[in-house]
């Protein structure tokens, strides 16, 4: 997964979008944004920021001290 930093704005927004716009209108209204579930807002973060230490699978996470690097 790529970085937000990484991407560019333009390419992350265009990602951000897709996951946005289900009508492929070409934008997002409120009702869009307010029906995102869970899984798309979740989605849409991976998108901008895909360092897997920042989600919920690695909160409770336990690593063995030869995984640490």
């Amino acid at each position: 997964m790529r970085t937000f930093v990484g991407m560019g704005v333009r390419s992350a927004f265009s990602q951000v979008l897709k996951i946005m716009d289900i009508d492929k209108k070409g934008y997002a209204s409120r009702e869009d944004i307010q029906a995102l579930t869970l899984d798309q807002l979740k989605q849409m973060a991976n998108e901008v920021d895909g360092d897997p230490a920042n989600t919920e699978e690695y909160e409770f996470a336990l690593f063995e001290l030869n995984e640490v690097r």
